[in-house]
């Protein structure tokens, strides 16, 4: 399981290594074994986990793609997903992967059942009716919308750009939160207040109605169209 996992090893080498040793071990064999090992001693460590992660005030979740070999009779292969939820800073991290054949809704919904806190995401709306939760965006994802807007636009040497103005406003907030990295969370908080005002001021939020109302249409649009994706019923 070590080699499969840790050491990337797929069990079919596994098997050759065996083999070359006198010994007639097969995958299946093998495959059979970590099921069971899983099932038996792996499950209630992980409920456990979970136990512990859904107390805290802070997670953090996100979902992707993940590619699984079908029965006879169906697709070659099928789409899938691997939900990851995981605590932020307080305490030792815990980081517990939930396997599932969609993006539905449904699914955050049932493993943050007990869930009362923020949940951080990056915006698609899967997260957007969980009971109980307060969602919190994601400033990378923030950042990654301005330079993309910035890099769609015609370049315009000098002339300053809301989208150049909010990466600018990013990028100090980012500078300040690696200085405060190693620090207690009432340590960052009240420099983040004090940082933030102080080294990135207000300027973005003051620019020009017009200006910002037409920077917002376009990230708006953007940010649609990247996360466009219908939730899957049922």
């Amino acid at each position: 399981m070590s080699q499969k996992f840790v050491e990337g090893l797929p069990l079919y080498r596994q098997e050759e290594q065996w083999k070359r040793m006198g010994v007639g071990l097969s995958r299946q064999t093998m495959a059979n074994w970590m099921i069971q090992g899983s099932n038996r001693w792996l499950w209630p460590l992980y409920e456990r986990m979970r136990e512990h992660l859904l107390q805290k005030e802070i997670l953090h979740a996100d979902e992707t793609t993940l590619r699984v070999l079908r029965d006879s009779g169906e697709t070659i292969t099928s789409t899938s997903y691997i939900w990851l939820y995981r605590t932020g800073r307080d305490g030792p991290p815990i980081v517990l992967y939930d396997y599932q054949t969609s993006r539905a809704s449904k699914h955050p919904a049932r493993f943050l059942k007990e869930f009362k806190g923020y949940l951080h995401v990056d915006g698609y709306a899967g997260y957007d009716n969980l009971s109980n939760i307060r969602l919190v965006g994601c400033w990378a994802h923030a950042r990654r919308k301005f330079d993309e807007a910035l890099k769609a636009m015609p370049d315009k040497g000098s002339v300053p750009t809301a989208a150049q103005e909010g990466l600018d406003f990013c990028n100090k907030l980012f500078a300040i939160e690696r200085e405060l990295h190693n620090v207690t969370s009432e340590e960052r908080y009240e420099g983040r207040l004090a940082k933030s005002e102080a080294g990135c001021g207000n300027t973005f939020l003051q620019l020009p109605f017009s200006i910002f109302s037409f920077y917002f249409t376009l990230v708006f649009r953007l940010v649609k169209a990247f996360f466009s994706v219908k939730l899957e019923r049922g």
